[in-house]
C-alpha cells in the first residue's frame, strides 16, 4: 500500500473520529427520521416506507452494537465512507492502469483524496443517512463491472438501491458504459445476452427477495409485495414538487454553476466548540472541477467515438450521465423538489476525472501537471476547512 495513501485514510478517519460525537446524542438533520426508523426495525415496526429499508439497518445494527446513542448511530456511516475510499481508490488504478496513465499511483491518490475532502461526502459520512452506504455499494459495483465480475456487480448494485433508492441511477451508469463499449454491435445478442441475463436475474431477485421478507416480517399497512413498495416510493418521491419558498439548492443545475453560496444549516449552535454541520458542496471541485472534466470528456468522445470501456472518458462520460443528468430532468420537467447533496453520487466521477484531465492536457509535462492538480486539491481541502463541522 502506498504510504501516502495509508496517511490519508488514516487522517480522514482520525477526523471523523473527531467530529462523530458533536453533538452528543443530539440527532443532526435528516437523523431525526432515521434514528426512529432504526429503533422500529429493532422493534419490528414498519416506518419510513418511502425509503428501502436497508440503509437504516446499518444504523440500526449500530444501535445494537454500541447502544442508542450518537456513536451506535454514527459508526455505520464512518465504516461505510472509508471503505468508499478504499473502494475507489482501487477503481481508480484500475481505470487509470487501462487508460495508460503513467504513476497510476500518484494520479489515484490525487482522486481519492478530491474525494476524502468533498464537504458534502464527509459531513454525510460521519451522520446516520441513507447516501453513504448507498454510494459505497454503488462504486462497488461499478468496480466489479469493469472487472467483468457480472453477477457479483449486479448483487452490490442491488445492496445500493436496497440502501437508497437513488442507487437506482448506477444501473444507469452501467448502460450507458455498455453502450459506449458496444458502439454499433450495441444491440448485437451475442454479446450481451449472457452476462446481461446474469444481471438481469441477480439484481432482481436480490431485490425482490429482500423486500418479500421484510414485508413478511414487518406487513406495513398497505403493503403486501415488492411491487407495492416501489410504487409506494415512488409515488412519495415524485410528491415533493417545487414550492413558492424553494432557492437555488433545490435545482440541480445551479449545483454546478459558480453562484454565491447559499448555505444549508444542518445543525448549528454558538459557544465553544462550534458546532456547524453544513449541506454545501465543495465549490472548486463542483464548479470548476465538473466543467473541466465534462467538456473535456464529451470533446474526447466525440473525437473518439470507438472508444474503448477500459479508458476513463467512457466511465467518467457514463458517471455523470447517469448520476446526474436524471436531476436535470426532474428538475425541469417533473418539478421534483431536490437537493445539493443528492449531488453525492456524481462527485466521486468527477474526483476520477480531475487528475485524468490534468494528465491529458499537459502529457508531456509532469510539472505542470503536478502543480495544477496541487493547486486544485490546495483549494479543495481549504474550502473544506472553512466549511468543516467542528471549530474549538
Amino acid at each position: 500500500m502506498d504510504f501516502r495513501y495509508a496517511v490519508l485514510l488514516a487522517g480522514t478517519l482520525a477526523l471523523r473520529a473527531f467530529t462523530i460525537s458533536f453533538p452528543k446524542d443530539s440527532v443532526v438533520f435528516d437523523e431525526s427520521y432515521y434514528t426512529q426508523a432504526g429503533i422500529d426495525l429493532l422493534k419490528g415496526v414498519a416506518s419510513n416506507l418511502e425509503h428501502p429499508f436497508l440503509g437504516k439497518l446499518w444504523g440500526a445494527l449500530g444501535i445494537v452494537l454500541l447502544g442508542n446513542n450518537s456513536l451506535g448511530w454514527r459508526i455505520p456511516s464512518v465504516i461505510f465512507s472509508t471503505l468508499t475510499l478504499i473502494v475507489f481508490y482501487n477503481l481508480a488504478t484500475l481505470i487509470y492502469t487501462d487508460g495508460g496513465l503513467k504513476n497510476v499511483q500518484k494520479y489515484s491518490l490525487f482522486a481519492v483524496s478530491f474525494l476524502a475532502f468533498d464537504n458534502i461526502f464527509f459531513v454525510h459520512g460521519n451522520l446516520y443517512v441513507l447516501e453513504i452506504p448507498s454510494l459505497f455499494f454503488g462504486l462497488l459495483g461499478l468496480y466489479l463491472y469493469l472487472k467483468r465480475r457480472y453477477a457479483l456487480s449486479s448483487l452490490s448494485l442491488a445492496l445500493s438501491v436496497l440502501s437508497k433508492e437513488t442507487g437506482l441511477f448506477f444501473l444507469l451508469v452501467v448502460g450507458a458504459l455498455s453502450l459506449l463499449k458496444g458502439g454499433k454491435h450495441f444491440l448485437t445478442p451475442s454479446r450481451y445476452f449472457r452476462p446481461l441475463i446474469s444481471f438481469v436475474i441477480v439484481f432482481s431477485l436480490t431485490i425482490l427477495s429482500a423486500l418479500w421478507v421484510y414485508d413478511l416480517i414487518y406487513r406495513p399497512r398497505g403493503i403486501s409485495n415488492p411491487l407495492q413498495n416501489f410504487q409506494y416510493i415512488v409515488n412519495y418521491q415524485f410528491s415533493l414538487k417545487v414550492g413558492a419558498d424553494a432557492d437555488q439548492n433545490n435545482f440541480a443545475w445551479n449545483w454546478v454553476l459558480p453562484l454565491p453560496v447559499k448555505e444549508i444549516p444542518y445543525f448549528v449552535t454558538s459557544g465553544h466548540p462550534l458546532i456547524r454541520w453544513i449541506g454545501v458542496g465543495n465549490l472548486p471541485l463542483w464548479t470548476i472541477g465538473f466543467w473541466l472534466v465534462t467538456i473535456f470528456t464529451v470533446a474526447k468522445l466525440l473525437a473518439n467515438r470507438r472508444e474503448d470501456i477500459g479508458r476513463p472518458t467512457s466511465l467518467i462520460f457514463a458517471w455523470i450521465v447517469g448520476t446526474y443528468l436524471p436531476y436535470i430532468y426532474l428538475s425541469l420537467v417533473v418539478q421534483r423538489i431536490v437537493y445539493p447533496f443528492y449531488f453525492i453520487n456524481t462527485v466521486p466521477a468527477i474526483a476520477l476525472g480531475v487528475p485524468y484531465t490534468v494528465s491529458r492536457l499537459f502529457p508531456s509535462n509532469a510539472r505542470a501537471s503536478n502543480l495544477i492538480l496541487i493547486v486544485f486539491l490546495s483549494a479543495t481541502v481549504l474550502w473544506f476547512l472553512y466549511y468543516f463541522p467542528i471549530i474549538p
